[in-house]
């Protein structure tokens, strides 16, 4: 795990390292009881048998930013308006 946020009592985000197979986020939004991956994360896509890092999510002023570095060479910016 590379970090962990919540942005409210409820909704909150795992960030995790890994060889990329399925998504290197996930959500909650029942307080932490269970997670779901987020899938559709736009930079991710189509980038099977790649390593991902998913950094630790930064909600601040309605912005939700996930920083996301790919094979220890492209650093991307993920954001979402709607609390992810």
């Amino acid at each position: 795990i590379s970090g962990i946020t919540f942005i409210n009592e409820l909704v909150g985000f795992i960030s995790l390292h890994k060889q990329y197979e399925t998504s290197a986020v996930f959500k909650t939004i029942d307080g932490g009881a269970s997670w779901q991956p987020i899938k559709d994360i736009p930079s991710l896509e189509g980038s099977n048998n790649e390593t991902s890092m998913a950094y630790k999510a930064i909600y601040k002023n309605n912005l939700l930013v996930i920083p996301t570095k790919m094979n220890n060479d492209v650093f991307l910016m993920n954001y979402s308006f709607d609390k992810g």
